[in-house]
């Protein structure tokens, strides 16, 4: 598969290294619904233990677990820190999954989450919610989670870009075509970079935050 630029992934990474290093993340760690790469890895460089779950074996690696993101087969308060980006849409009960996250974290753990807000359907047919931050803030309220931090994902034209971008990437398969990938991979930085400086100086106070493709948080168990 080819690799196209993607703002929307770049800004969730950076977000994950910054919660990792200003909160001093470390210990064992959990990353849930990983997939196919380990994204995040290489941002523990204090970690004691790095796990995976996913419902699927990945092709490059093996997961420590293999199971239900709701039924994971570990002990109470196990991890120190779990990771969870763009996997809630994906399950049909996100609050039995968060529950799970909450039962497998120490106390004092933290939880590095993500979520889609505006979103085309992918992964059908597991393609089951969209959430606001408020959608968050009753995801950790009912598992007893505490919300450190929230942050949007772009704004308006950041998420119109977005947006754009996704329906050329399906249009044209361009996962399947490696050379025409780069070529619109820079056109689609250079449209994020407008995007971004409009954001910043074309949406009024009033609406700031409305539009965004989604949100990151970082949750504590009390």
């Amino acid at each position: 598969m080819a690799y196209i630029y993607q703002k929307e992934r770049q800004v969730i990474r950076e977000r994950v290294a910054d919660y990792i290093k200003r909160f001093s993340l470390e210990g064992k760690i959990l990353d849930v619904g990983a997939g196919n790469v380990l994204r995040y890895k290489e941002f523990f460089t204090q970690a004691d233990q790095y796990l995976t779950q996913d419902h699927n074996q990945a092709e490059k690696f093996k997961h420590d677990y293999v199971c239900d993101a709701a039924s994971i087969p570990a002990p109470d308060a196990t991890f120190d820190v779990i990771i969870c980006t763009q996997v809630l849409e994906h399950v049909p009960d996100p609050f039995s999954v968060m529950a799970e996250i909450a039962r497998l974290l120490k106390p004092g753990g933290h939880l590095v989450l993500s979520l889609p807000q505006a979103n085309e359907i992918h992964e059908a047919p597991n393609d089951f919610y969209r959430y606001t931050k408020y959608g968050v803030q009753a995801l950790a309220d009912r598992c007893g989670l505490k919300v450190e931090e929230i942050s949007g994902v772009g704004d308006y034209w950041t998420m119109r870009a977005r947006d754009r971008q996704r329906f050329l990437i399906e249009s044209l398969n361009l996962y399947a075509h490696p050379l025409a990938a780069k070529v619109f991979s820079v056109a689609f930085k250079l449209c994020y970079g407008m995007a971004g400086f409009l954001d910043k100086y074309a949406v009024s106070r009033r609406i700031k935050g409305r539009f965004t493709i989604g949100w990151t948080a970082l949750l504590k168990k009390s």
